[in-house]
């Protein structure tokens, strides 16, 4: 009787994830914790983790991307540049807002962003340069102010 629970888990957490987590919500709500899927479930939970480190991880990307041309580029500043800097900023305060435990995790996420923001940046640039990055921190990256550094 187990194995059919767990089959009907299985395909119901593969075919409408939705009606899935449903399943689990209610399950958990009644107690029935022999109702759980509970491999699904685990792998569904270490993917929400994974999602959540990916958005600051591509929101990163953005803004470093955007705040190494600036850096390379002065006379390039757009006022587009600064807007995308500042949103992506405010994106990512918002998110760690909501997942202060992410936030011990910046700077690791930040070291692992910096090649993919340099490839970025030299795609919409065209230009080959070496952003400075010895030392760059999260907190520093956060404080940047685009709207002070001149420019359009």
């Amino acid at each position: 009787m187990a194995d059919i629970a767990e089959r009907t888990h299985s395909h119901l957490y593969e075919t409408d994830e939705h009606a899935w987590i449903a399943q689990q919500i209610a399950a958990l709500r009644a107690g029935d914790y022999a109702a759980l899927d509970r491999e699904n479930l685990i792998e569904f939970l270490i993917s929400m983790v994974l999602r959540d480190e990916r958005e600051l991880e591509s929101r990163l990307v953005v803004l470093l991307a955007h705040q190494f041309k600036m850096q390379h580029q002065p006379k390039r500043i757009s006022r587009s540049w600064k807007l995308t800097n500042s949103e992506q900023q405010r994106a990512i305060r918002r998110l760690l807002k909501k997942l202060p435990s992410l936030a011990a995790r910046a700077d690791a996420v930040l070291a692992e962003s910096i090649p993919d923001a340099i490839a970025l940046a030299r795609e919409e640039t065209g230009v080959k340069f070496d952003p400075e990055i010895s030392g760059l921190s999260f907190q520093q990256v956060m404080a940047f102010d685009p709207w002070a550094e001149g420019g359009a």
